[in-house]
C-alpha cells in the first residue's frame, strides 16, 4: 500500500466540504462505517478504552500492518478529516471502496 508516497495524509478530498457534516460522529459511527465498508471491527483486544478496524477477519490484531484505523472512545471534530483520510486511504489502495462509498456509510450524498 504505497503507491501514494504521503500515505494517507496525501490523500486529496473530492468532497471535502462534507467533513462537517461529520465533525460530531460518534465512536459507534465509525464502527458502523468501517463494518458497512467491509473492514473488520473489534472492541475486545487491548486494554482501551478504543475500537480497532483492521483489513479483514484473517488478521492477528498484534499484526500492525492489517490495521485500517483506530478508533478512540471520545472523538474530537478536529480527528474526523484524518481518520476518513486514513479509512479512505486503505479504500482506494486495496480498490474495495471509494470516497462515494465513505459518504454513503455515513448517510451522506
Amino acid at each position: 500500500m504505497s503507491s501514494n508516497p504521503d500515505g494517507w495524509r496525501g490523500v486529496k478530498l473530492e468532497h471535502g466540504h462534507l467533513i462537517d457534516q461529520i465533525k460530531n460522529a460518534t465512536a459507534k459511527d465509525w464502527e458502523n462505517v468501517c463494518i458497512t465498508l467491509g473492514l473488520h471491527v473489534r472492541t475486545d483486544y487491548g486494554r482501551g478504552s478504543h475500537a480497532v478496524a483492521y483489513k479483514d477477519t484473517v488478521c492477528a490484531p498484534a499484526d500492525r500492518s492489517c490495521l485500517v484505523l483506530t478508533i478512540p472512545k471520545n472523538l474530537f471534530a478536529q480527528i474526523q478529516r484524518d481518520m476518513f483520510k486514513k479509512v479512505l486511504y486503505f479504500g482506494i489502495e486495496s480498490g474495495r471502496y471509494n470516497e462515494d462509498n465513505m459518504w454513503k456509510a455515513f448517510n451522506i450524498k
